[in-house]
């Protein structure tokens, strides 16, 4: 990885005629883990020569645990992985240095406040070694970036497109860094900012938005009793409470309220919030016996009305924020970010421009029905799981039954769940 804060000679060779130049406007998970497939794949052998990928991040990027916190990417929040993310990451090998800092899932308890019906979804029941894992995001930062140094990825970071416009052939770029400014063409642009993304604003992708008037409430909790590996989600009538279980016998706690009630949670004591809880959840998991710091984040659904122009590809939280209800958002970004490689490589064995429109349809058409998919059962889970409405709570609860004595039903929902074909 090269950390350019200047123009340099490797910048300016990206815009030759002979090149094909990827740019990757995002340094988070998904622009990170996105840079590290394509690196793999596309500057590995002998072709390498033609082909460069820059990545731009607004923020420094430092592989050190503590300095990653710097990255809101990489803050004190938590990620499930499922089997399906764990094995991306083993292919652009970081999963050895993962494996030390992650948490196994190995059982899943699925339960509804108030009603009688769960589902019990156990690794050893699928043959696998786990159900997903947990990582605090600081951790997955270091590992990213410690890979991402050992590739030829050119880093712009911090540095910030200040301008973008399309250009036969790709797009042009203004880069600001270090009180300098500085141009670049790419001829494939993609575009992994955030869900509230300022680049795929200005160029006029219009989203579509559903509020769920909700927040969720994160923080790690201790645990006064062993979690053995327990991931448990349970729905309320006000929205769904997660605890994913984290090493030293703490769980990262995902609490979805109100949004109206926001600052009564955040503002409460820990003595108060821990007894909200525990009457909220209820004592499956034991008592709970420290709360951390709570921090409070409002839950939307957004989507990119464009994923895919000529020269351009939005992808990750840009092109779809999920609710945090099943834990997809990532894992469905980074399955984005596998595909995309994967069109990527068969455009570049048939030489054809990256960027070429029916070269990026081709990932979309595939990608889709999950996104569709996935975002679906998302959606659909907040509206059912998150009311007190009589006909909907037996619909819920006909749901869980369903799920509990079907093993069919329940082998779909658990390799969905992992990540990987039922």
């Amino acid at each position: 990885m090269n950390i350019i804060s200047k123009p340099s000679k490797n910048t300016t060779e990206c815009t030759s005629a002979r090149k094909q130049h990827i740019v990757i406007a995002g340094g988070g998970m998904v622009g990170i883990s996105l840079a590290l497939l394509l690196a793999k794949n596309l500057l590995a052998d002998k072709g390498s020569t033609h082909y460069s990928i820059t990545l731009i991040e607004q923020f420094a990027l430092n592989a050190s645990p503590k300095k990653a916190l710097e990255q809101p990417s990489f803050d004190a929040r938590s990620s499930a992985l499922s089997a399906g993310s764990a094995a991306i990451f083993n292919e652009i090998g970081c999963w050895q240095d993962l494996q030390k800092v992650v948490e196994p899932i190995e059982t899943v308890h699925v339960s509804d406040k108030g009603h009688f019906g769960s589902v019990t979804i156990k690794s050893e029941d699928y043959n696998v070694g786990a159900v997903g894992y947990v990582i605090e995001n600081r951790h997955l930062g270091s590992v990213l970036l410690k890979k991402l140094k050992q590739t030829t990825v050119n880093c712009l970071a911090p540095a910030k497109v200040t301008h973008c416009s399309p250009k036969k052939g790709g797009y042009s770029l203004s880069v600001e860094s270090e009180n300098t400014t500085q141009q670049l063409h790419a001829d494939l642009l993609i575009v992994a900012d955030g869900a509230e993304s300022g680049l795929r604003q200005s160029l006029g992708i219009d989203v579509e938005t559903t509020d769920y008037k909700q927040s969720a409430v994160i923080a790690n909790v201790a645990l006064a009793e062993p979690h053995n590996n327990i991931a448990y989600e349970r729905f309320t009538d006000e929205g769904p409470i997660a605890l994913l279980p984290l090493s030293d016998n703490r769980a990262a706690l995902v609490w979805v309220i109100p949004r109206d009630q926001q600052s009564t949670y955040v503002d409460s004591n820990s003595e108060q919030l821990l007894k909200r809880l525990q009457e909220r959840f209820g004592y499956r998991a034991g008592r709970f016996s420290m709360l951390g710091e709570p921090q409070a984040y409002p839950l939307t659904l957004v989507k990119a009305c464009e994923q895919v122009r000529s020269n351009l590809v939005v992808i990750g939280n840009a092109a779809h924020f999920l609710h945090p209800v099943a834990g997809q958002g990532f894992n469905l970004a980074l399955r984005d970010c596998y595909q995309l490689t994967r069109c990527l490589q068969e455009a570049k064995a048939n030489q054809q421009s990256l960027g070429q429109l029916s070269v990026l349809n081709r990932y979309l058409d595939k990608q889709l029905l999950d996104q569709d998919a996935t975002i679906a059962v998302t959606d659909t889970l907040v509206k059912l799981f998150s009311t007190d409405n009589v006909s909907k709570a037996i619909l819920r609860q006909l749901g869980l039954l369903t799920l509990a004595s079907s093993p069919v039903a329940k082998k779909v929902f658990a390799k969905k769940m992992m990540g990987v074909n039922a």
